[in-house]
């Protein structure tokens, strides 16, 4: 193998893994934060009624779920496995099992201090998904969501 062809086959398997690697962050994460618009649903007599800005209190992400079917079905998945590895709570799911027996897959995003939740179909191509929490902090009653990595 000439060094030139060699360097020209680094360079593309480079190219190569670069291009995937976006592909599956881009496919499925949640946006880290939102911005919603919340008001009272009925007129409050007597009341003036204001809101402060999103900036004050960021809506940041806070759950995953998976789910069999759209999320309205409310047929949610368990994670195949959990584990706690330090002060970290690690919840995978095996998301090919589901998809050999032909079920269709998505994904739920929640966030702090709304009721607004962000739904998707899961890729075809994923398959498998962890999905990280910190059991050192609590907002909600819940551990506080760091990330998710799925392949």
């Amino acid at each position: 193998m000439t060094r030139k062809f060699f360097i020209r086959l680094v360079w593309f398997n480079a190219l190569l893994g670069y291009g995937f690697g976006a592909l599956a962050n881009e496919g499925l994460s949640c946006p880290s934060t939102i911005e919603v618009s919340q008001k009272p649903a009925s007129q409050l007599q007597g009341w003036d009624v204001s809101s402060y800005s999103n900036e004050a209190m960021p809506i940041k992400v806070s759950g995953i779920t998976f789910y069999i079917g759209p999320p309205a079905e409310l047929a949610s998945s368990p994670p195949s496995d959990q584990k706690t590895v330090g002060k970290k709570l690690i919840l995978t799911w095996n998301l090919y099992k589901k998809r050999s027996s032909g079920l269709e897959l998505w994904l739920e995003c929640s966030y702090t201090h709304t009721n607004v939740v962000l739904s998707k179909r899961i890729p075809e191509w994923i398959r498998v998904c962890s999905v990280f929490y910190d059991k050192n902090s609590r907002v909600e009653n819940d551990y506080v969501f760091e990330k998710m990595e799925c392949k």
